[in-house]
């Protein structure tokens, strides 16, 4: 009894850790069901056909062929695809006595597609294509092209969509016209293959699953091998409720629920790495992620204050060349208030961009453009702090009130009556230092605010005065009357910034 009694002891602890290593194989293998329930895929290349696009003979010969051969090459470089030859295309449409015209309808596309052991087959045709001259001599084009994404194994077209770019180029007195129209063609079908880039990054959204987590690191089974590149973005998703059909019970849908946002940092050939920005539950290994494709351009609306003034008073000396000389003395001008849109590339480790601020200061109004980068240094869950600079130039325009009310001095022989109203403009050149800090509250929206140091001097004020109404209202430029001696004090923004606002990327 005692012998049986161990055999069998024996035979339990083999067979537990036999049930022990298949699950662990289970749990870390796609396409299964691991124990939150829900199926786990990892996107594999997938063949697919394109077929030359149809069009009518005044868009020129072999417009449609040269169409389906940028896609070709997008669809290559994608590494997603397995892009069927070409070769094989034309002989199989040759055994199926087919046009190699691009005039297919779905059912050929999907027999063609069948014979080439493809699961999906592109086809389209070309609704409007011109090269021309403009107005200004230079050349205008535009292009439009049908797009349809053929399911072959259903024989579903699971998306159609249209593709509408234009172009220009300006006059070249050393290019000749045919090579003009050339560059338009090749912007035109670059544009469209950007365009389509992004209509099949929507279609086949790459699948994939963490391996490892360690605190907001995470690493992922995707690489170079499949087109993972570094800024793509995933959501982590767990199971969610199960929709079922109240009569037969039938289980029709298992909803998926975002837990996290993760960020692409780092791309190997086989594996990759990224941190985790977001997140609503506890990200785990073996746990699915699903691309969530966008070219992450970032927008923001922005608000805050500036410093505006050097100092408590700033002076314009006028001069009118009899050595008669008013000084203005417009006063304190102490900070700006600012609204402002700022738009770029927003990437993981920062972000490019370009903004535009209306400066509102009593008694100055104006612009500031900038440019300028950011790097994020500090990332911890919602929150990352960065720095930046940014360059620019600011336009600004000052109403200094009546000659009477800024005048220090007597008027003998200037020809302005001490009513007249003053008014000045400046072009300044400078730049701000920041640093940022940004609450994501979810992956397309966050909060920011920003503190730094702005420094932008102006160039000389030109100073008008005017006067009068109607038919006798006069003005006069008192910019020609500044010397060397008397030229005006600048104007400068400069001391510290605090400012926030809201974006979104998309």
């Amino acid at each position: 009894m005692s012998i049986i009694y161990e055999i069998e002891k024996r035979r339990n602890i083999i067979m537990k850790k036999y049930l022990l290593i298949s699950l662990l194989i289970i749990y870390h293998l796609p396409g299964v069901i691991f124990a939150e329930g829900l199926q786990v895929e990892l996107s594999k290349k997938e063949k697919i056909v394109v077929f030359p696009f149809a069009e009518a003979r005044q868009f020129g010969f072999k417009t449609g062929q040269a169409v389906a051969d940028t896609i070709i090459t997008e669809l290559i470089n994608m590494k997603r695809f397995e892009v069927a030859d070409r070769v094989n295309i034309e002989r199989i449409m040759k055994e199926q006595a087919l046009a190699l015209s691009g005039l297919m309808d779905e059912s050929n596309a999907v027999k063609v597609g069948e014979l080439l052991g493809a699961k999906t087959s592109i086809m389209g045709s070309i609704t409007g294509f011109s090269i021309g001259k403009n107005k200004k001599k230079g050349f205008d084009g535009s292009l439009s092209v049908d797009i349809k994404v053929v399911n072959i194994e259903t024989s579903r077209i699971e998306k159609a969509t249209n593709l509408s770019v234009s172009a220009s180029v300006g006059l070249s007195a050393t290019v000749s016209d045919n090579t003009q129209r050339e560059r338009i063609r090749k912007k035109l079908f670059k544009k469209v293959s950007n365009k389509f880039f992004d209509t099949m990054r929507d279609y086949f959204k790459l699948k994939t699953y963490i391996m490892t987590v360690d605190g907001s690191k995470i690493s992922l089974r995707m690489g170079k091998d499949m087109g993972l590149r570094k800024n793509f973005r995933f959501d982590a998703v767990a199971k969610g409720a199960e929709i079922k059909d109240p009569i037969t019970g039938e289980l029709l849908e298992v909803k998926k629920n975002k837990i996290a946002h993760i960020w692409v940092t780092k791309v190997d050939n086989k594996i990759s790495y990224g941190r985790v920005t977001s997140k609503k539950g506890v990200v785990t290994p073996g746990m699915q992620l699903i691309e969530t494709p966008t070219r992450n351009i970032a927008a923001s609306i922005t608000g805050g204050v500036y410093p505006f003034g050097q100092s408590a008073v700033t002076s314009v000396i006028y001069n009118d060349g009899s050595d008669h000389i008013i000084d203005f003395n417009f006063g304190s001008i102490t900070q700006a208030v600012v609204l402002g849109f700022e738009s770029g590339k927003q990437l993981y480790s920062g972000s490019a961009s370009f903004g535009l601020d209306v400066l509102i200061a009593n008694p100055i109004i104006g612009i500031k453009c900038t440019g300028g980068g950011l790097i994020n240094f500090l990332r911890a869950g919602p929150l990352s702090l960065g720095v930046g600079a940014n360059i620019g130039f600011f336009l600004a325009g000052a109403s200094l009130g009546s000659v009477s009310d800024t005048a220090s001095s007597g008027f003998p022989g200037v020809n302005v009556p001490s009513d007249a109203s003053l008014s000045a403009m400046c072009i300044g050149v400078g730049g701000e230092g920041i640093a940022r800090l940004s609450v994501n509250v979810s992956k397309s929206f966050a909060f920011n605010i920003n503190c730094g140091y702005a420094y932008f001097t102006d160039a000389p004020w030109g100073v008008s005065a005017s006067w009068g109404d109607g038919d006798e209202s006069e003005s006069k430029s008192l910019t020609s009357g500044i010397t060397n001696d008397t030229k005006p004090s600048p104007l400068q923004m400069q001391g510290l910034i605090i400012r926030g606002g809201i974006s979104w990327s998309f």
